[in-house]
């Protein structure tokens, strides 16, 4: 995958033991298992950057300061941003003080939408693209 060199090293530090402990202890959070699973792998972020048009690297988000990621807290609960929509100027983030769930919203509040939990986005996400690449090549096939 052509974005795994571009990975930013505060995302690969939260692929390591030290960079969780060190974001949980800064923050007073513990990420659910999910949460440490997407971070320790290294192509979740890579596949959302490459095919999903998500900054799950959070390049374009340049007016948060300098904590990466970044916590929104939405109706009460923290959420950790896991990708920025540049052209929606939206950011989703994931619920990390109950059901890990996946919303989307300005930081300031959440979306009217229905949280989705964040293991069946990622799969969902990767399911279609496999359809849409299944697709092309059967088109090409034709």
């Amino acid at each position: 995958m052509h974005a795994q060199g571009r990975k930013p090293d505060w995302l690969i530090s939260l692929g390591t033991e030290n960079g969780i402990a060190s974001f949980q202890s800064e923050n007073g959070i513990e990420l659910p298992p999910e949460i440490l699973e997407y971070y320790a792998s290294v192509w979740a972020s890579c596949f959302l950057y490459s095919y999903w048009e998500v900054d799950a690297f959070l390049e374009d988000l340049d007016n948060i300061g300098e904590a990466f990621p970044p916590l929104v807290t939405w109706e009460g609960d923290r959420h950790v941003v896991v990708g920025y929509f540049v052209h929606g100027d939206c950011v989703c983030a994931v619920n990390v003080d109950s059901t890990p769930t996946i919303n989307w919203g300005a930081f300031a509040k959440p979306f009217d939408y229905e949280p989705v939990r964040f293991s069946n986005w990622i799969s969902g996400a990767i399911e279609r693209q496999l359809q849409s690449s299944d697709l092309s090549q059967q088109k090409g096939d034709t």
